[in-house]
């Protein structure tokens, strides 16, 4: 992630943080949707997760670890993403 710090600060950081998330936004929302936070997210993230949590009326799926966990407990992630995979009700093709 360091060597490409400048791709992510110069080109997709602004993307996200230029993105105005409304209430309506979430509310057209027609798939299921999951969050998940690392156990140490900082304080400001967690209340955007908060947020998001209960205008999707969804519980956060917590993992261990720092923000950014994928890139140094990737197994962590896979495991969480298959409990939440095994939720999701399958459709037919």
């Amino acid at each position: 992630m360091l060597g490409n710090a400048d791709t992510l600060l110069a080109i997709e950081s602004p993307g996200f943080a230029g993105w105005p998330l409304t209430r309506e936004d979430v509310a057209s929302l027609r798939m299921p949707v999951s969050l998940m936070i690392a156990a140490e997210t900082l304080p400001e993230y967690r209340q955007v997760t908060a947020w998001l949590a209960k205008e999707l009326k969804v519980e956060p799926v917590t993992v261990p670890g720092k923000h950014a966990f994928y890139c140094y407990r990737p197994q962590d992630l896979a495991d969480a993403l298959r409990a939440i995979l095994r939720r999701v009700p399958r459709t037919p093709h």
